[in-house]
């Protein structure tokens, strides 16, 4: 293919076929492919601007061709691989240390990372540097931690995203008992599910942090119902002072809570 696209100029679109002596008897059947792979395919549609014939010739009587590609002055292959290999010998050996004193560890990052020639590259081109030097057990973790408290790359760090405000947590004061402080909240938008299509939820803000669901509906303004209040009454003594987290009516639903305790002791 090498050939025929180096002489295309001479030999594309001819008016008379033109022969092709080889030594592979293989492309006499070039025509009659059995399987085509991508790479013979694009050979097939890249041949059918050249009208030749190809004429099989054993390699022992083809002489000129190995004259032209194997010349007198040239290397014939006599001298090749004296134990030579392709890859380098460390590649096949594991040098890598079981541990080294944290002196040494030191020295490199000095080295690789804090000199003003390094410029403090960041994790991962600190432990490429490192690997072709010096590689230990566990090296990666103790650059990456090394990096994190380099005091000057995380003054020139580049923020990528912004800061997030933290959550706000209710407080709670000092030996509060479960259930004493609660907030109160509605899952709405459920389907319809025997009369009801929302979950009233009530969260302990003390030591326990349980939660309480209930089936409501999102219209709720009124009193909880008494199999409810019987739930709720399970549990321990709850504060009036609820967070008005939701759409109930926040004196119905103090009184409701704070009724709760009573009716469970009856």
């Amino acid at each position: 293919m090498k050939a025929l696209t180096h002489w295309r100029h001479y030999l594309g679109w001819t008016k008379t076929p033109f022969t092709i002596l080889t030594n592979h008897a293989n492309l006499q059947y070039w025509k009659a492919p059995q399987k085509l792979n991508r790479r013979t395919a694009r050979w097939h549609a890249d041949l059918q601007e050249y009208d030749f014939i190809i004429k099989h010739i054993p390699g022992k009587i083809n002489t000129p061709a190995d004259e032209l590609s194997h010349p007198p002055n040239s290397d014939q292959g006599a001298n090749d691989n004296r134990d030579q290999t392709l890859l380098e010998s460390k590649l096949f050996i594991n040098n890598t240390a079981a541990q080294i004193p944290d002196s040494s560890k030191r020295n490199l990052m000095a080295l690789i990372h804090d000199h003003p020639t390094a410029g403090h590259p960041g994790r991962d081109e600190t432990i490429r540097k490192a690997t072709e030097i010096l590689p230990w057990t566990g090296m990666r973790q103790w650059i990456a931690d090394y990096v994190k408290g380099c005091a000057i790359c995380q003054q020139n760090k580049i923020m990528t995203h912004k800061k997030r405000i933290p959550l706000y947590h209710i407080t709670t004061k000092e030996g509060t008992l479960p259930f004493q402080q609660i907030a109160m909240d509605l899952i709405t938008g459920l389907p319809q599910q025997h009369g009801y299509n929302a979950i009233l939820t009530i969260v302990d803000h003390g030591c326990s942090r349980a939660a309480i669901f209930l089936p409501c509906s999102d219209t709720i303004t009124g009193p909880i119902p008494s199999s409810d209040r019987r739930t709720i009454g399970t549990k321990e003594s709850m504060d009036r002072t609820i967070p008005p987290t939701s759409n109930i009516e926040r004196p119905k639903g103090m009184d409701v809570l704070a009724r709760a305790r009573h009716h469970s002791t009856q």
